[in-house]
């Protein structure tokens, strides 16, 4: 077809028809692509939203984990700590009963030590002791809490 021929059948209708085909035509692929792209974002929304879900259901169990581990080793803390107390009770009873500090220890008490088996020792010395060493198994049973709770948090789930 030539040039003149394609001028002559395109002269028969009117400009304005032609520029309305054309918009209508660049309309609707406009439209095509805008569906297309909208039910692209709602796929890629549906995707983010379940693992959204996953995510929330793993943390949740991780943390109902960590929160028992929590729990176990605080019990087994506080069991641990009444067993302390307990014997630190008895130790003081049993510490009553001992003589009180003597006032005439010689200058050299080393020297005159008899033994290192702490037979000796006063009551209020003997008690003085006792309670540190309870309040050292407190510190040990709270730290062995504390090292636990650790462990159970930075292990990598099964």
């Amino acid at each position: 077809m030539t040039w003149l021929a394609l001028r002559a059948l395109l002269g028969r209708v009117p400009v304005w028809a032609w520029v309305l085909a054309v918009a209508l035509a660049w309309g609707s692929i406009g439209r095509l692509q805008l569906r297309s792209l909208r039910t692209e974002i709602a796929t890629e929304r549906k995707a983010q939203a379940d693992e959204i879900a996953r995510l929330k259901a793993e943390a949740l169990a991780t943390e109902s984990t960590w929160k028992g581990k929590a729990n176990e080793l605080h019990r087994a803390r506080e069991i641990e700590v009444g067993n302390i107390a307990a014997a630190l009770d008895v130790a003081e009873r049993r510490l009553r009963d001992r003589p009180a500090r003597r006032a005439d220890l010689p200058e050299a008490a080393a020297r005159a030590c008899a033994g290192a088996t702490g037979a000796e020792l006063s009551g209020e010395d003997g008690r003085f002791l006792a309670g540190e060493a309870a309040r050292a198994n407190q510190l040990r049973a709270a730290l062995a809490e504390c090292q636990g709770w650790i462990e159970a948090v930075t292990r990598k789930p099964q």
